[in-house]
């Protein structure tokens, strides 16, 4: 990594988003866009990718609906700043 070439401490870490029942309308917008995504890379599966995204605005709708997005947080450090 670039970074570290050039002296640079990096920390990182998982730090993954929770979407919970009361989080509705970020879940719907995401689950549509997701859908939409999905659709534009494959055509022949708005069919199956329709059915999903009802699937998942039924479950927001009945509060039943929960997401996890994957992430890691990245801190670089320049070298006169290292702990």
């Amino acid at each position: 990594m670039r970074f570290r070439e050039a002296g640079w401490t990096l920390v990182h870490g998982r730090s993954d988003w929770w979407f919970r029942p009361g989080d509705a309308a970020v879940q719907a917008v995401l689950v549509d866009d997701w859908a939409a995504a999905a659709a534009a890379l494959a055509p022949q599966a708005r069919t199956a990718l329709a059915a999903w995204r009802g699937r998942r605005h039924d479950l927001i709708k009945r509060g039943r609906s929960r997401l996890r997005i994957g992430h890691v947080d990245l801190l670089a450090l320049p070298p006169d700043a290292a702990p």
